[in-house]
């Protein structure tokens, strides 16, 4: 079996998930070691590993925060009997070990010892810093397809987000202007620039476009600043796209009315772009969608 190490590749499934009985053989690891049920019952902690396997056709069983993950997650529709399991900081672990998984979705090795108490944990990590995240994301959607004995479902699926991209960035080869992706904070004090490391800013440059922020982002590729950092990109060619979050963006909108710096970054209110709701910390679903959106906006 193979051990922590596997667990700590980004984008990578780990194969201790499959402890106990069950082994699966993942892309470079050879023939599985026994012959046994893929599992098919499976419940979901993390989001972005919730969006795949919905992806690759397979209605969880179970997921932290339901209403949140529709929220975020429109493009990824959950059957009505997906069971909540409450919050994604302290699922309902009882509720869990109740329904009797065949696996648990995990999104990093927090949880792993508690998951792996109740059911096999499969183990997805998708953002460690260092890999960019598109990447990450493209390649644990196929080897979540091989655990699960879909390799063909999510090679179809990574083909149809392959052209996509190939066909937006055809569309959008005349675009000049450079593009700032941003989340607005509901305080309407302060935002999210989404810069070239994280998700969105991955996508940008798949389909060709030059994202006009260039300064210092964290780890997961973003930088939170105050909504005074606009003011660089007034007088610069540059087309400002707001991820819409529902009723975050709107009190951040309400609050920013009357503010003269805010003013000054887009005199005219109805020119403001906005995105259609996702998650920028998703998996490859939400770059599909992502870029559609994005299409949209800027074509």
């Amino acid at each position: 079996m193979v051990g922590e190490q596997a667990a700590r590749r980004p984008g990578r499934l780990s194969r201790r998930a499959f402890c106990g009985g069950l082994a699966i053989a993942l892309a470079g690891d050879g023939p599985a070691t026994a012959q046994v049920a893929v599992p098919r019952r499976i419940a979901a902690l993390d989001w972005a590993a919730c969006e795949m396997l919905v992806a690759l056709g397979i209605e969880p069983v179970a997921i932290a925060d339901a209403k949140g993950f529709s929220q975020q997650f429109p493009h990824s529709v959950l059957s009505p009997g997906t069971v909540d399991l409450g919050a994604r900081w302290e699922p309902n672990l009882e509720l869990l070990k109740q329904l009797a998984p065949d696996a648990v979705l995990v999104g990093g090795l927090g949880i792993f010892p508690i998951a792996e108490s109740i059911a096999p944990p499969l183990v997805v990590q998708l953002y460690d810093g260092k890999a960019p995240p598109l990447a990450t994301a493209t390649r644990s959607l196929l080897e979540l397809g091989k655990a699960l004995s879909l390799e063909m479902r999510a090679e179809r699926y990574v083909a149809q987000v392959q052209a996509t991209f190939e066909r937006v960035r055809e569309r959008l080869t005349e675009q000049r202007k450079a593009v700032l992706i941003v989340t607005m904070e509901p305080d309407g004090l302060d935002v999210v620039i989404h810069g070239r490391n994280g998700l969105i800013g991955n996508c940008l440059e798949r389909v060709g476009l030059q994202n006009a922020w260039a300064g210092e982002e964290n780890r997961w590729g973003f930088r939170k600043s105050g909504v005074e950092q606009l003011l660089r990109f007034v007088d610069a060619d540059v087309r400002l796209l707001v991820i819409d979050q529902g009723a975050r963006t709107d009190r951040a909108l309400r609050s920013l009315a009357g503010n003269d710096i805010w003013k000054m970054v887009l005199p005219r209110p109805e020119a403001l772009v906005r995105l259609p709701p996702l998650f920028p910390f998703g998996a490859l679903p939400t770059a599909w969608h992502f870029v559609l959106g994005l299409e949209t906006a800027v074509a």
